[in-house]
């Protein structure tokens, strides 16, 4: 979220990126069917929010200030 500003992007990224962590760290475990439990729920919690910034229609959550 602190690079997009979207908030559904970063909840549904975050769990995304500890799959390959958790994999390599524990293999195939019940911690990997449980980050990809987490995923999968994430991204049917966050499904709606992930249409409207594919559409454009998802206001940013925080403001990025750019240096001038």
């Amino acid at each position: 979220m602190l690079l997009t500003g979207w908030l559904p992007l970063g909840a549904v990224v975050i769990p995304a990126l500890a799959i390959p962590t958790v994999y390599f760290i524990h293999g195939k475990s019940i911690e990997l069917v449980c980050v990809l439990i987490a995923t999968v729920l994430m991204l049917i919690r966050h499904r709606k929010g992930i249409y409207r910034i594919i559409h454009g229609e998802e206001p940013l959550h925080l403001k990025i200030k750019k240096d001038k």
